[in-house]
């Protein structure tokens, strides 16, 4: 048995224990060193301190690079009747002026109630010109009448004159005299009714005039109404 080899191999096993023992040791102690560490209050020197005012800005960036740009508000484009996007001529981003079209709307119902306006508004006007020749044509037929009137209303008054002076010579009766007289009264009486008939007549003529320009100033503001909803399928700037 070799003495010297069994004491060398004995004193292995205590090194080894003081080792991990001094290993553990050291790290108990940097555990304790950075909890110590982090627990403890920071300080700063007084003349490292920096004091200045919060303020807020744009943070602004410059981009160079492919793409589209997208407006930092968002404004959405209305119109007063629901139509569909036909063609669209100016993206966001893009420099426009005043009544520059941005995109162009169909409407087909727009577009019939426009035609159907249109063709109204035609109607009427055409109804009122003829209502006005009519009208031109009544109070030239009165006053045809009237002038008729008046001619037979001065015949007979020559007549009567007339008779006036032979009716002493006997030549004419005192009966056809008094016819002739009569005749002229009668006629004087028709040509006041005939002239009062040419009043109303133009009377009622204004009025209705008036009804019609009423009447034709709805169909051309509908007509207005109709076309400005048309014109709006072009959204302008």
């Amino acid at each position: 048995m070799d003495i010297d080899s069994t004491l060398k191999r004995s004193t292995k096993p205590s090194q080894r224990k003081k080792l991990i023992f001094g290993t553990l040791l050291i790290s108990i102690a940097l555990i304790i060193w950075l909890i110590y560490s982090w627990l403890a209050p920071t300080t700063l020197v007084a003349n490292q301190l920096q004091i200045a005012t919060v303020t807020q800005a744009d943070f602004v960036i410059k981009i160079r690079g492919f793409g589209r740009l997208k407006s930092k508000y968002q404004r959405y484009l209305t119109n007063t009747d629901s139509a569909m996007v036909e063609a669209i001529h100016v993206y966001p981003g893009t420099r426009v002026n005043k009544d520059t079209v941005i995109l162009t709307l169909v409407n087909p119902l727009q577009a019939q109630r426009l035609s159907v306006a249109r063709l109204e508004l035609a109607r009427q006007k055409a109804s009122a010109n003829e209502q006005i020749i009519n009208q031109k044509s009544q109070l030239l037929e009165r006053q045809a009448s009237l002038t008729i009137l008046k001619s037979e209303l001065e015949s007979a008054q020559l007549r009567a004159q007339a008779e006036s002076k032979l009716i002493e010579q006997g030549i004419v009766s005192s009966l056809d005299y008094k016819r002739s007289l009569l005749t002229v009264k009668q006629l004087e009486q028709r040509v006041d009714i005939e002239k009062q008939r040419l009043v109303q007549l133009a009377d009622m003529h204004h009025q209705r005039s008036k009804i019609q320009q009423e009447l034709l100033s709805q169909f051309e503001l509908n007509y207005q109404v109709q076309q400005q909803a048309f014109d709006d399928l072009q959204v302008t700037a």
